[in-house]
């Protein structure tokens, strides 16, 4: 009876040591596309000012992230974003943009709709002649 006791708080203390320890990092991820092309923006909310923004071309797909957990860039007063843009069916590309942002309680992301424009077109490969 003590044993089974025992394990049981033994095993609730570690699910919430565990999930007391979790700090999450943000990531996001924005698709443009010709009908619904988007424009992202990261303003600074204790100023108000407009800190950066990013118009994805139609087809492109736009990901970041912040590289700290919010509880830890809180307490730094600042943290780390970090982008990339590339084909929306391809994954991270290799090429990274980094720039030091406000902390999480002191910056929004705003996501606004472009009017609709076309794609650019595909490069197309003109066939070998004598074939």
């Amino acid at each position: 009876m003590i044993g089974k006791r025992f394990l049981g708080v033994f095993g609730l203390a570690t699910l919430a040591a565990v999930l007391g320890g979790c700090d999450t990092h943000e990531k996001y991820s924005y698709a443009s596309t010709p009908s619904v092309p988007q424009t992202v923006t990261l303003k600074n909310t204790t100023t108000g000012e407009q800190l950066w923004s990013y118009d994805i071309p139609p087809g492109q797909e736009l990901k970041l992230w912040f590289t700290n957990p919010a509880g830890r860039a809180n307490e730094q007063g600042f943290d780390e974003m970090v982008w990339t843009a590339g084909p929306a069916s391809e994954g991270i590309p290799v090429h990274q943009n980094r720039m030091r942002v406000p902390p999480p309680m002191s910056r929004r992301i705003e996501g606004s709709v472009r009017a609709p424009e076309m794609m650019p077109p595909r490069a197309s490969v003109a066939p070998a002649q004598g074939q």
